[in-house]
């Protein structure tokens, strides 16, 4: 019943709109593919608080345990089970803490991959604040979302959340994730489910030196706040309304 509302509401949407706004280049060839106009289609990113998202005034100290973060849903689809086992083989090179902020349905298969993971936990549920606060002091943020049934990520505003605060990123390239940064140069981009490629990552943002990582931080907080900033979007958002008017 669901599925028939949905598609009701899309095929009403198709035949009214004059323009539909999709939050990625997935997410438009999503629908074209589907049978939308492409005349019809803009990619218009959303944005973050960069005012509320922001870095913390001191860096990483070399003496400290790096921390690896995961923000989100404890299900297949987020590949939560992927990131534990990639921990555990980074571990084998990399000392470093893990830690899962959300809950889910794999929770309990979740605790029984780290249950022999000195340094990983489950944090569980957590407030705009705290998430915030674990993002800053994070080393680096995983976002390694994969393909189930069909369903791939459409953007991942997480990323962008952790960017803003100077945290670097590493993420599968599935869905629109991959818009969410600039390989390379503000994280890392891994092969949906390729868990040896997902632990290299890891590790090399783990062993960046300290000029390099304070670079990255750098350039991850100009990323979000040029070209994924919620000021950027509403400007980019008045400018088809204004367009939209004229015509």
């Amino acid at each position: 019943m669901m599925e028939r509302w949905h598609h009701s509401n899309i095929s009403a949407c198709n035949r009214t709109s004059t323009r539909l706004l999709a939050v990625s280049r997935f997410l438009a060839d999503t629908a074209i593919s589907s049978g939308y106009p492409a005349n019809k289609l803009e990619v218009h990113y959303q944005g973050i608080d960069t005012d509320y998202f922001v870095p913390l005034e001191d860096e990483r100290q070399p003496d400290q345990l790096p921390t690896v973060l995961f923000v989100g849903s404890l299900a297949e689809r987020k590949g939560v089970l992927d990131l534990a086992l990639a921990s555990k083989e980074l571990l084998k090179t990399v000392p470093h803490r893990l830690v899962f902020i959300g809950d889910g349905p794999l929770r309990g298969d979740l605790e029984k991959i780290i249950v022999d993971h000195a340094d990983a936990e489950i944090v569980g549920a957590a407030g705009r604040s705290a998430v915030r606060a674990r993002m800053q002091a994070a080393s680096v943020v995983v976002v390694p979302s994969k393909e189930h049934k069909g369903w791939r990520e459409a953007a991942g505003l997480v990323s962008l959340e952790a960017q803003a605060c100077g945290t670097p990123v590493v993420a599968t390239d599935s869905g629109g994730i991959g818009e969410m940064l600039r390989n390379g140069e503000t994280g890392l981009l891994v092969s949906e489910g390729n868990i040896g490629q997902l632990s290299s990552a890891i590790g090399q943002i783990l062993t960046m030196s300290g000029e390099e990582y304070r670079k990255c931080r750098a350039r991850a907080r100009d990323f979000v706040v040029t070209s994924r900033s919620l000021a950027v979007s509403c400007d980019e958002l008045e400018s088809h309304y204004i367009d939209l008017a004229g015509s």
